[in-house]
């Protein structure tokens, strides 16, 4: 929040020393790194949170971040993530949990591939 990248990298990486598989903490530092455009930082930290913990924000957020250059993967990850948690489908709820303004405008512009409208429209009904 504070874009401090730097200090939230060094805080995140005292972490993951002290707790290797904190799926969080891995995926923080994929946050951090898109907001930073090290695309294939982001990339491989979401996929190792992924290993960890099959959770929603880090399948949404690898998503967004193939949309580039694979999109078939990327679309079948949104969905899953928007299935298994479909406030992510909230530009509100993201923000709550810190995402940045690159992949908040990212994921929105991916939403709007006619492939997701119709997993979009089912998330929103859903969300809490």
């Amino acid at each position: 929040m504070e874009k401090n990248y730097k200090k939230a990298l060094s805080k995140y990486n005292k972490i993951i020393e002290i707790k290797a598989n904190f799926w969080q903490a891995i995926n923080n530092k994929g946050l951090i790194y898109f907001e930073q455009d090290a695309i294939l930082l982001a990339i491989n930290n979401f996929t190792k949170a992924i290993e960890i913990k099959k959770n929603a924000e880090s399948m949404l957020a690898l998503g967004v971040s193939l949309k580039d250059t694979n999109k078939k993967k990327s679309i079948l990850l949104v969905k899953e993530a928007l299935q298994k948690n479909p406030n992510y489908a909230s530009f509100e709820f993201r923000e709550e949990q810190l995402w940045g303004e690159k992949l908040q405008k990212a994921t929105e512009e991916l939403f709007k591939l006619e492939e997701l409208k119709k997993d979009i429209s089912i998330a929103n009904l859903y969300k809490n």
